[in-house]
């Protein structure tokens, strides 16, 4: 005989901000590809840009090509830079809430459950990432935003 189990007390819900609540992953996508191009750099797949990230860090040795050994660290260092300068635009410009957010997250709220968001972006970039949720009109749903400038150890850490 089948037996409801029962009910969890809920109080509070934490969110990750990029693909869950904002619309950003094709972004990164894009910044990549921008990089790529304004160093003179062939384009890489998917695939491997998705490779090349791993705990909320990006190595873009593994997506240049192998031939470039020389000045190796320069050039990473000035992709960081053009990724820095275009970046925080694309982000003005291009990010969107995911469809549906907004209404799951103030339900949540309305049920009186507290929501905070958890997220790897560091506190200077912030400002790009909620500007969805301050246009819709749900930010103030969050009592709590922890960034990677909050923790020694950033997430996926245990």
């Amino acid at each position: 005989m089948f037996k409801p189990s029962p009910k969890i007390l809920v109080d509070a819900v934490i969110f990750d901000l990029d693909g869950t609540i904002i619309d950003s992953i094709g972004i990164y996508y894009k910044i990549v590809e921008a990089v790529l191009e304004e160093l003179g750099l062939p384009q890489v797949s998917k695939v491997e840009l998705r490779n090349a990230t791993e705990d909320g860090g990006f190595d873009w040795s593994m997506i240049f090509p192998e031939e470039i050994k020389e000045n190796k660290e320069e050039l990473i260092k000035n992709a960081w830079k053009i990724a820095e300068e275009i970046g925080l635009k694309m982000f003005l410009d291009k990010v969107t809430l995911i469809p549906g957010a907004a209404d799951v997250l103030t339900s949540v709220s309305e049920r009186g459950i507290k929501l905070a968001v958890v997220t790897s972006t560091p506190q200077k970039n912030m400002t790009a990432k909620l500007k969805p949720l301050i246009e819709s009109g749900i930010s103030h749903l969050m009592e709590e935003i922890i960034t990677a400038d909050d923790t020694n150890r950033t997430k996926p850490a245990a």
